[in-house]
């Protein structure tokens, strides 16, 4: 009795012990689906933050770019999962996910309208209608029909604006890459394929990644989504910020602007793990072998010998290699704003900042999230520029009000530190434009061939530099000890009239005219070419191309920003080496007045007379905080003082070619400048000269240096003259200017456009380009005696 007392009492004890194993064996080996689905309620997934990029400051304080708070919209795939059905892989309710992103884009009153079979049809295969364009090369481009596509989400009859038709194309785009993503994790090199099960583990697990559908919407867009949360299942709003450009059109390209990165930058920063190091990874055996062949890639426009190199430390161990690849497969990079032009691009590693982390959770079932770790993103710092801008405004005024449309810059320099107080361009454009949604007006505006006004052409526009070159001639005269500046040269219209009786012209010529004898200071203020051929024929075109170099031409200058020319100098080697043919004499003539083959920036020429007010070549700076830097220019004190009397006297003489501009009233010393932009008159077909002014003020203490290029506005004594006038005006507002120069007239053309007897300027028969427009007033104004 004890023995069968003993028995029963164990089997009851076992029996609860027996039931807990069987159905534990059940849970985990017979419907092991099943509970890891209902774990799914619960989801986690790694993000990286973004970090809020620096703001740019005008010296004076004004804040030209920073930060706005704004709202992106995700999208959840898994809160669109059909019932599951026992052994198929998972599905989505494309129909529900067409009608949430309808309802999400604002597009709720579609109704009848809205083709929800074909967008849903368009979600599922994974494919949206295209159209095929030609491309500036000559080749096709297949791009989204974003037409075809708004016509699926038509409102009553109204085509509703572009946005809503490429959201639909992103999220066939973020369809692709969760196919992608599952595909590569269920198909690893080396490694036998995932068995069904996990397959639709995997492809569930990479459902509860958000993917981004909208970027940059305001409080008021987001407002009607976060208000009725219920009525948008599988939508989550993330805040954070984007950028703003407070001056708008002010220094707009100085300034730069952010934007994506390309496709092709992309995947060049994903190879060289660029993106890994940003997440406290290390580098793999593969991103160290593509840097290497970077590095030692044949083609200069394609090497690339460093690497951004932004790294939180603290975001260290944080990522696993894992989890690294699966936020690259979703391209979670890939929507970073960058730098894409000017300060914003070159200042990148200062204003970028450091990337954050967090691993988060939510509850499905009550919609309850939170953060599990967090690593705070490190803030890019703050820039201050160098710019003055309500001297930049004014520039860029004087730059909008030109006449028919015409384009130009303006920069204007700290004489003693290189600070650059202007750089300005026109036309302009409002640096908010390029933050996406872009409407169609403003693309057109931007992307403008003929007006081009993403174009800096204060630093990249390369122009003909034309008289203003001759202060560079005359440098070279005096120094090589050829010419002194009280040699006296005789002008009689042309160049030794007897050997080349139809060339070599002196722009008076136009006027029937010829300046007769003059020394260095004489000929600078008139602009005789004569002078200047003959200054230049005994210096040599080695020793000209020498102190060009001195003087900043043909060279960067250095300033910190991107996209920066250096200009053309020609020269006998440079003529060779690019298999141009031989150097002749008539090519040292046409350098010696800043024609032929010559270019030179804006910048450039604002340089070299900061250069010569002061004595020493200034570096330009955009930064405020960046070292002040000069370079010697090795002039003897004679030849600088020779120089500065030619130039004051352009502006102070009867007979200088900018004394009617205004100039002399605030002691400015400069030159005039008229540079052929045509081997061909006006009258012909041919278009206008380019014309220049660049000089410095006050001539007896300068402070300021400064370049106005008007392309294609006529005579540099003209126009570009006054537009300098009227800019130090609003630097010296108490000095009264005349009526004619407050309010300067249109571009007047150097050529008479009707029939005239007096002589051809043949210099351009010689050489091509070459030749000197000219360089004095108008015609119908009185030739200079």
């Amino acid at each position: 009795m004890t023995k069968l007392r003993v028995v029963v009492f164990s089997v009851l004890l076992l029996m609860p012990f027996a039931a807990l194993e069987a159905r534990l064996f059940w849970m985990q080996i017979v419907d092991a689906e099943e509970f890891r689905s209902r774990g799914a309620w619960t989801r986690e997934w790694v993000e990286v933050v973004p970090t809020p990029r620096g703001n740019i400051f005008a010296r004076s304080g004004e804040v030209l770019a920073s930060e706005e708070r704004c709202f992106d919209v995700d999208v959840v795939l898994a809160d669109f999962e059909l019932p599951r059905v026992k052994g198929r892989d998972p599905e989505l309710d494309y129909a529900r996910l067409a009608r949430v992103m309808r309802d999400t884009l604002g597009l709720a009153g579609a109704g009848a309208g809205f083709d929800e079979r074909q967008c849903a049809t368009m979600l599922r295969e994974r494919a949206y209608p295209v159209k095929t364009l030609l491309g500036a090369d000559g080749g096709t481009l297949v791009v989204p029909d974003t037409e075809a596509i708004g016509a699926m989400l038509r409102s009553g009859g109204v085509l509703p604006r572009p946005e809503p038709a490429q959201m639909y194309v992103k999220a066939v785009r973020e369809l692709k890459a969760v196919d992608r993503a599952a595909h590569a994790r269920c198909n690893v090199p080396g490694k036998p394929p995932v068995s069904a099960r996990d397959r639709r583990w995997i492809l569930q697990q990479e459902w509860r990644q958000p993917f981004r559908l909208w970027q940059g919407l305001t409080y008021d867009q987001m407002s009607d989504i976060a208000i009725d949360e219920s009525s948008f299942p599988g939508i989550e709003i993330r805040a954070r910020t984007k950028r703003v450009y407070s001056a708008g059109r002010a220094a707009c390209q100085a300034v730069g602007s952010v934007g994506l990165m390309g496709e092709e930058e992309y995947q060049d920063f994903e190879r060289a793990g660029v993106f890994r190091v940003e997440v406290g990874l290390s580098l793999s055996d593969d991103n160290l072998a593509f840097r290497k062949e970077k590095a030692e890639e044949k083609d200069p426009a394609k090497r690339r010998q460093t690497w951004p190199h932004r790294v939180n430390r603290a975001l260290a161990g944080k990522i696993s290699d894992a989890e690294y690849e699966r936020l690259e497969f979703r391209g979670a990079f890939y929507g970073d704003w960058v730098g894409r032009t000017g300060i914003e691009r070159w200042y990148e590693d200062v204003l970028g900042g450091e990337r954050g982390f967090e691993r988060r959770a939510k509850n499905l079932l009550t919609k309850r999230e939170w953060i599990v770790d967090r690593v705070a993103p490190v803030p890019g710092k703050d820039v201050t520029l160098t710019l003055d801008m309500p001297l930049q405004r004014k520039a860029e005024s004087l730059l909008d009000s030109l006449p028919l449309a015409l384009r130009g810059s303006i920069v204007v320099m700290d004489v003693a530190t290189g600070d650059v107080l202007v750089l300005a361009s026109a036309p302009g454009y409002d640096a908010n434009w390029l933050i996406p949604p872009m409407g169609k007006e403003e693309m057109d505006l931007l992307y403008d061939p003929a007006m081009a006004p993403l174009l800096n052409r204060a630093i990249s526009g390369r122009y003909p530099l034309g008289s203003i070159f001759k202060v560079v001639t005359g440098a070279a005269g005096l120094e090589s000890g050829k010419v002194t500046a009280a040699d006296l040269f005789i002008c009689r219209g042309r160049y030794d009239p007897v050997r080349w009786p139809n060339k070599f012209a002196c722009w008076i010529n136009s006027h029937g005219g010829a300046h007769g004898n003059l020394d260095l200071r004489q000929g600078m203020a008139r602009s005789c070419n004569c002078f200047f051929f003959e200054t230049g024929n005994r210096a040599g075109i080695d020793a000209i191309a020498e102190m060009a170099n001195r003087f900043g031409l043909g060279r960067k200058s250095g300033i910190d920003l991107p996209s920066e020319a250096a200009g053309q100098i020609p020269t006998p080697a440079w003529r060779r080496a690019t298999g141009r043919g031989r150097w002749g004499f008539a090519d040292t003539l046409n350098v010696s007045i800043g024609q032929g083959e010559m270019l030179v920036t804006p910048l450039q020429a604002a340089r070299l007379m900061a250069g010569l007010a002061a004595g020493k070549l200034p570096l330009p700076r955009m930064r405020l905080d960046a070292e002040v830097r000069f370079e010697d220019l090795k002039l003897k004190p004679e030849t600088l003082a020779a120089l500065r009397k030619g130039l004051e006297a352009v502006t102070m003489e009867d007979f200088g070619t900018a004394r009617s501009s205004g100039l002399l009233l605030f002691k400015a010393a400069g030159k005039t400048s008229t540079a052929q932009s045509s081997s061909r008159r006006v009258s012909e077909g041919g278009r206008e000269n380019h014309g220049w002014f660049a000089g410095y003020a006050p001539f007896d203490n300068p402070k300021y240096a400064f370049c106005v290029m008007i392309e294609e506005g006529g005579a540099g004594s003209g126009l570009p003259a006054k537009t300098a006038a009227r800019l130090l005006h609003s630097i010296w507002p108490a000095v009264e200017l005349p009526g004619d120069v407050l309010e300067p007239a249109g571009p007047t053309s150097n050529y008479d456009n009707t029939p005239s007897p007096a002589p051809r300027d043949e210099t351009r028969d010689e050489v091509e380009p070459g030749g000197e427009a000219p360089d004095g007033p108008a015609p119908g104004q009185e030739p200079p005696r």
